[in-house]
């Protein structure tokens, strides 16, 4: 057998454990995951109006004291929550392109960004950082052509910390917003009640009409607090998958996806169905 001959089992074999499969099948879903996240935030903005709005005029029929739905604050977290996901959705789209080994792509504004995030007055100064700094990375990756070899380095050190000080503040706006939804629904529950307390016996027809509608907007609301809990479950699974997928970093392997990275694609299914059944598409 000829030296070149010899030496083709050892040039696959390395091209195999070039193939970052972990990387790829991480950024594909995180990518999913922020997708979803512009779905939710562009169904819900004009909602809380309009529930807001309902929920005063109750206030005024009924003469009762209700905490109305504080849709300034919950335009604030919406804001902050697309910002932060757009920052994590370009560092996903960066690591999947890096892992093809193909140039990266950016449209990103990282001042923008971060002087919306800041507005919003929700996050700490170490989120804006954070942003910024994945941002920046991104955007570097496109102006230097990065390829693969960067690869290590997007997904260690300053780039990993700040990815995790993002998603750990991503995970508790989410969380506020699923207060928020929670409210929404609690306070609907009290309309229900006393309306039907009020008017049951002499207006059983208007009354029977006015609980069907509270009833289906309940629905919706609670749809939407279901889906955002599988996104919450799908938060939680992102800092195992990426500690995963950065040791593919350094041993790339093609013949098996981890474990934590496989749980947090599944789950980024569910969170795929369960947010365009209750939100809709954008």
């Amino acid at each position: 057998m000829t030296r070149s001959l010899a030496m083709v089992p050892a040039l696959l074999l390395m091209a195999a454990c070039s193939n970052y499969a972990n990387v790829r099948t991480f950024a594909g879903s995180l990518q999913v995951v922020t997708t979803d996240t512009a779905t939710i935030v562009a169904a819900d903005e004009a909602s809380c109006a309009q529930n807001s709005a309902l929920q005063a005029e109750y206030v005024m029929l009924e003469h009762q004291q209700l905490a109305l739905p504080d849709c300034a604050k919950l335009r604030n977290t919406l804001s902050a929550i697309l910002i932060e996901s757009q920052a994590l959705q370009a560092y996903g789209a960066a690591l999947a392109t890096l892992a093809q080994d193909q140039f990266v792509t950016s449209d990103a504004d990282a001042k923008a960004a971060t002087a919306g995030l800041s507005a919003t007055g929700l996050v700490q100064a170490p989120v804006v950082t954070a942003v910024s700094t994945i941002f920046g990375f991104v955007e570097t990756a496109a102006l230097e052509g990065y390829r693969k070899g960067k690869l290590l380095d997007a997904m260690t050190g300053a780039n990993a910390a700040a990815f995790k000080t993002l998603v750990a503040s991503f995970d508790v706006l989410s969380k506020q917003y699923a207060v928020a939804l929670r409210g929404q629904i609690a306070n609907i529950d009290i309309i229900s009640n006393v309306f039907a307390h009020n008017h049951g016996a002499t207006e059983p027809l208007a009354t029977m009409e006015v609980k069907l509608r509270l009833a289906t907007l309940k629905a919706s609301i609670a749809a939407k607090a279901a889906a955002l809990k599988d996104f919450d479950d799908a938060l939680a699974k992102l800092d195992p998958a990426f500690d995963a997928a950065a040791d593919d970093t350094g041993h790339p392997s093609d013949r098996e996806i981890y474990e934590s990275i496989k749980t947090f694609a599944g789950k980024a299914k569910t969170v795929h169905a369960a947010v365009l059944k209750a939100f809709g598409a954008p």
